[in-house]
This record gives C-alpha cells, sequence and structure tokens, in this order.
C-alpha cells in the first residue's frame, strides 16, 4: 500500500507538473503570437511615419 501511495503520489505530481508546464506553454505561445503582432504593428506604424514625413518633405519642397 505504501508504494501504491508513493506511485499515485508522483503519477500525480508529474501529471500536475505537466498541466502547469502546459497552462505555461500556452501563456508563452499567446505572448509570443502577441509580440510578433506588435512587432508587425510598429514596424507598419514606422513605415507610415515615415511615408508621412517624406510627403510632408516634398509638400514643404513644393511650397517653396
Amino acid at each position: 500500500i505504501k508504494n501504491l501511495k508513493l506511485y499515485l503520489t508522483i503519477f500525480y505530481g508529474s501529471f500536475y507538473a505537466i498541466f502547469v508546464w502546459g497552462e505555461n506553454l500556452e501563456l508563452l505561445g499567446f505572448l509570443v503570437v502577441v509580440g510578433s503582432y506588435l512587432k508587425k504593428g510598429l514596424g507598419v506604424l514606422s513605415l507610415l511615419s515615415y511615408r508621412v514625413k517624406i510627403l510632408f518633405k516634398l509638400a514643404l519642397g513644393v511650397g517653396d
């Protein structure tokens, strides 16, 4: 019975560890996805601001 108890404890312990690790992995995946979207978003924003700057320079150049 002692061995069975020990076995169950180890089994549940590893199961719990896998469960917790799986949850963390899911969170990590979510963070990676969000991070990549943010990177893309920032890239697009910087590109847009760059284009706007060029347009302003052109507009000012035409104004002169």
